[in-house]
């Protein structure tokens, strides 16, 4: 199941670099498929009642990003349909691997640009943090 989302995440990641957008109805799409993973008891960590401090701080950290102009809005709805899928630190340690591989890219190749896709750099840290945390293999 977290190869299937990793996979929608792929596809967001390339329809972000073509199009500068990710349309609602694909997260749409996402937000639905884990949904009824998670109503089906296919996904541990899908838990509201539980989970709901870290839901405010993710809120309350996105609001800034999306406010300062930092983040777009399909970024967040990701970040945060991300958020009832996997646990606590592979979520953060998805966001500091996003962070720092736009931050190299930034420095490295394309300081021209004021605007940056973050749906591969996502994509990216929560391949990576689900790989080091064991839980895609």
């Amino acid at each position: 199941m977290f190869l299937a989302i990793f996979l929608f995440l792929v596809w967001f990641a390339v329809v972000d670099v073509r199009k500068g957008k990710v349309a609602n109805l694909l997260v749409c799409y996402l937000l639905l498929f884990v949904v009824v993973l998670g109503a089906s008891g296919a996904l541990p960590f899908f838990d509201l009642i539980d989970n709901r401090y870290r839901f405010v701080l993710l809120v309350v950290a996105l609001l800034l990003g999306f406010l300062g102009n930092v983040f777009g809005a399909a970024d967040i709805k990701i970040i945060l349909i991300l958020a009832l899928v996997i646990p606590f630190d592979p979520l953060l340690h998805a966001l500091m691997i996003a962070f720092s591989t736009l931050a190299i890219w930034w420095l490295l190749w394309d300081r021209r640009r004021r605007e940056y896709p973050f749906i591969p750099f996502l994509t990216l840290g929560f391949g990576l943090s689900l790989w080091m945390h064991g839980i895609l293999l």
